[in-house]
């Protein structure tokens, strides 16, 4: 089972962001740092991926617009790749 930990306290940035994913999940060397990267790998995730948002509220203040493009494609994700789950708040 692949985590994958999104906390809004830490990232502040959506540079920061795509680190702390990189940290986390492998990706490829050609790797776009943006939302459609993201989309991308995620998408072709084969998997179990839990996908925890801590402090949500300060990852939408931090990542302003940007916030609402990444919780729509997490959800999406979620939605359609039954291989993903999407969890808020304690880490199990």
């Amino acid at each position: 089972m692949i985590k994958l930990i999104l906390d809004g306290e830490k990232i502040k940035s959506e540079a920061e962001l795509h680190k702390t994913i990189g940290e986390q999940i492998p990706l490829p060397t050609y790797y776009g740092n943006n939302l459609a990267a993201l989309n991308d790998v995620l998408s072709a995730n084969t998997q179990d991926m839990e996908i925890y948002l801590l402090n949500q509220e300060l990852l939408v203040k931090h990542l302003n617009q940007g916030a609402q493009g990444l919780l729509r494609l997490l959800h999406d994700l979620a939605l359609h790749n039954c291989n993903i789950t999407l969890k808020d708040g304690i880490i199990k």
